[in-house]
């Protein structure tokens, strides 16, 4: 046999405890604590489409570009220049579909969480009204 000593009369073998338990009494888990978590993703994902908005609106661009020679930039770097402004405007436009994927599944992430609330809710209401083991007032 392959398995040490130790292991070999193991007893028992284990099982899942499938207790039952309603999701939202659950403590530290349950269909609250995940909802609120994906609240909270879809609040970061927002707040990041933000900062991409911002950050590309500060993308560094040269535009002078008539004025490189009176500014005492000689002529060949005007070629960099047009690659530096290539590249920002690179960055630009893929921060732009970032911004907008970011926003767009952030919007998403709140409905998800609404629509398992809602679930969750009707779920509950229909185990309470359906449970024998209530007294009868």
């Amino acid at each position: 046999m392959c398995l040490p000593p130790g292991l070999r009369d193991g007893g028992p073998p284990a099982t899942a405890d499938r207790g039952a338990v309603i999701p939202s009494s659950a403590a530290g888990g349950g269909v609250e604590f995940r909802t609120d978590t994906i609240a909270s993703f879809a609040e970061v994902m927002d707040a990041a489409a933000n900062v991409v908005d911002q950050l590309k609106a500060a993308t560094p661009r040269f535009d002078g570009g008539n004025l490189a020679p009176v500014a005492g930039i000689p002529m060949i770097g005007l070629v960099f220049v047009g690659r530096l402004n290539d590249v920002a405007d690179t960055w630009a436009d893929c921060a732009e579909i970032l911004r907008g994927v970011l926003e767009k599944d952030g919007g998403k992430l709140f409905k998800v969480a609404e629509n398992y609330r809602a679930a969750n809710e009707r779920t509950v209401t229909a185990i309470e009204k359906t449970d024998p083991w209530k007294t009868a007032s």
